[in-house]
């Protein structure tokens, strides 16, 4: 069979487990809590909670979208993404300026390379929000 069979489906992404992306991950998860609010939904409205920047106040209505917001906000030259970018390296091969596969998932990236970092973010490191 050719073209969309199962087997030809790309495996789910997992997030890394050895100690540098869990220390990673617990770094950006450290500065999520800093930068963002969550808020309850009113009791017996049925909707979720969402989240709120406290850098511009955006409302964000689930975890991914809040991930993707605040990596928006942490400066290029900040010590968490310098770490984020050396973690990254090993990990991807760049094919043109701004086409890049990462080797974890196989994923094209056809993007800048902040992609390239929401990528990582998003799908390979544990970032979580605790209030």
């Amino acid at each position: 069979m050719i073209g969309g069979g199962k087997n030809n489906r790309r495996p789910k992404p997992q997030p890394l487990t050895d100690m540098e992306a869990v220390d990673l991950g617990n770094e950006l998860s450290s500065y999520l809590s800093t930068v963002a609010a969550r808020t309850s939904p009113a009791p017996g409205s049925g909707s979720a909670c969402t989240y709120t920047c406290l850098i511009c106040h955006s409302v964000q209505r689930d975890m991914f979208n809040l991930r993707n917001h605040a990596m928006s906000h942490m400066p290029e030259d900040s010590p968490v993404i310098r770490r984020l970018d050396s973690f990254i390296e090993p990990h991807i091969l760049q094919q043109g300026p701004s086409c890049y596969t990462c080797f974890l998932c196989r994923r094209p990236i056809r993007r800048r390379y902040k992609e390239v970092r929401t990528h990582f973010v998003m799908k390979h490191l544990d970032v979580t929000f605790s209030a």
